[in-house]
């Protein structure tokens, strides 16, 4: 266990623990997740754990906020954006973490910042704020009813891609993932891995399926001629479904297409957006969430803290 130190009116000092975000983490965390409700798609549980190791994340629990800090994966050390009953907390948290990062040399900013809670912390008058964001890691939001429907001409090339599926392949069944349909998943992100020729989310997504139950997933597998050839991994928060992980057999045509509306059709009736993460700047990723026909681009905004 990591310990922080929190800053009290007495000449004493609390210790904060920094938790490692383990299965056993998630209840307390959605605990606070619930007051905020954040859209972004890197505070659902799921997320956070499979990317905890590679991005180096810890949370503590300051103020009865849940606070997640980031201190890896290539990027400058930063706090995430609060999550809980934030309101009149906001410069409580500016003062106590601008003092731990500059503590440690660092810069001080919060990171996947949704631009309703911008208005928040820019109302703190003893600092000064630089907010930016970055295109490859906004979020695509979709409407359900699109995403499932695809009505009109713009979907004109995904349609036809899921004919020429359909036209292809006749014994395919949509089911979802049960416990012993796992290894047959690590078995095609084997494949998977091979077909892209490099690793990818591949680490991340096996944590996913080996803590499956625990983490309470929703997952769907398209089966052809028996054989489990895709599956789709995801969480359901609020009004929106967020597909987490997904793979296909990248060698059969319009099959990534179907499977991933099958699994918003069946495994999220009830929600009104989809959350399909980022792009990470990779062209051909973009071009295909892109051909979604997005109601909005996500942007998760870093806003860096200095004091005046």
């Amino acid at each position: 266990m990591l310990y922080i130190q929190r800053e009290v009116k007495s000449d004493s000092m609390d210790e904060i623990e920094l938790h490692e975000l383990t299965v056993n983490e998630r209840d307390r965390y959605l605990n606070h997740y619930v007051h905020s409700c954040p859209l972004i798609s890197d505070y659902v549980y799921s997320s956070l754990f499979m990317w905890a190791e590679f991005y180096t994340l810890k949370i503590s629990y300051y103020m009865d906020l849940a606070c997640i800090i980031c201190t890896g994966g290539g990027f400058p050390p930063s706090l995430l954006m609060p999550l809980g009953m934030t309101e009149n907390k906001m410069k409580s948290i500016l003062d106590y973490y601008y003092q731990w990062f500059d503590s440690r040399g660092q810069e001080f900013c919060i990171s996947h910042v949704e631009d309703r809670f911008l208005p928040l912390i820019q109302s703190i008058e003893s600092y000064d704020f630089s907010v930016t964001y970055d295109r490859n890691y906004s979020d695509y939001i979709y409407l359900k009813p699109d995403f499932i429907n695809m009505d009109g001409h713009n979907y004109k090339g995904l349609k036809k891609k899921i004919r020429s599926f359909n036209n292809h392949h006749q014994n395919v069944e949509y089911s979802k993932i049960k416990m012993g349909d796992i290894s047959e998943c690590k078995e095609l992100l084997d494949t998977w891995r091979t077909q892209k020729g490099y690793n990818a989310d591949s680490a991340e997504t096996v944590k996913l399926l080996d803590n499956y139950e625990e983490l309470k997933l929703l997952g769907g597998a398209v089966r052809i001629n028996g054989k489990l050839q895709a599956f789709f991994l995801g969480e359901e928060f609020d009004d929106t479904g967020y597909i987490i992980s997904g793979k296909a057999d990248m060698d059969i045509h319009g099959l990534y297409i179907m499977g991933v509306r099958e699994f918003v059709k069946n495994e999220f009736p009830g929600v009104k957006y989809i959350n399909r993460c980022e792009d990470l700047g990779i062209e051909t990723l973009r071009d295909a969430k892109l051909s979604w026909m997005p109601a909005k681009i996500l942007h998760k905004y870093n806003v860096r803290c200095s004091r005046k």
